[in-house]
């Protein structure tokens, strides 16, 4: 019963984050609220490296680590922390946002699902 509350509680932590992606960076699901703020239309998005349209390459390359660390451990070193990252818009423009990311494992799969909060103040 506990791994099933597990397993549950992981796919609705999941299910509330904007954006998932697999282990190999593509990503699986992309909704409204993605949409409206990187300015890539859901039918575009999926498919696609998370590298190529939401992080900059030197944020993949780290968070690339921890997500194979956790395909094969099942631990994830940046639990319930939020990472400051340089996102990117459909256009090419960055900007300051915190990401948070939830691991979920389901049957065979590693799946993570992507929050991220545009921190841009403007003055």
């Amino acid at each position: 019963v506990r791994q099933q509350f597990g397993m549950e509680a992981q796919f609705h932590s999941l299910a509330r984050r904007p954006a998932h992606f697999d282990v190999d960076g593509r990503i699986t699901r992309w909704n409204a609220q993605a949409e409206v703020m990187l300015g890539w239309p859901a039918a575009e998005a999926v498919g696609r490296s998370l590298a190529d349209t939401l992080l900059t390459a030197r944020h993949w390359e780290s968070l690339s680590a921890c997500v194979k660390y956790f395909a094969v451990s099942g631990e994830w070193p940046v639990l319930n922390k939020r990472i400051e990252i340089a996102a990117v818009r459909r256009d090419g423009t960055e900007f300051p946002a915190e990401l948070s990311i939830a691991p979920a494992r389901l049957k065979d799969a590693c799946l993570f699902g992507a929050f991220v909060r545009d921190t841009y103040v403007s003055t």
